[in-house]
């Protein structure tokens, strides 16, 4: 078993994108297989009847959502461009 500080450690340079010799991937690995049976048991131990397919549905709606604000937030930043160009314009007279 690998140990709670050394996983995440490696965890924390593989998703910054370090590269990791191949024992540190092992471990890595293990780790998250572990983690994997940590979570497996405690959802068993809550009686929790996720419906992933339910879940999945929330997830993508969010996606969405996220999509659609960062797309009015463009549109919004482009819009505002326009104006300062204009306010500019407008001073110079």
């Amino acid at each position: 078993m690998i140990p709670d500080q050394l996983g995440g450690l490696l965890h924390s340079r593989s998703s910054r994108g370090e590269a990791l010799s191949n024992l540190e991937i092992e471990q890595l690995d293990a780790w998250y297989a572990e983690k994997d049976s940590q979570e497996a048991r405690l959802l068993k131990m809550s009686g929790s009847d996720i419906d992933c397919v339910a879940l999945q549905a929330k997830i993508d709606a969010s996606l969405e959502k996220i999509s659609a604000v960062s797309q009015e937030i463009r549109q919004v930043s482009s819009g505002n461009a326009i104006l300062r160009q204009e306010i500019f314009e407008l001073l110079r007279v």
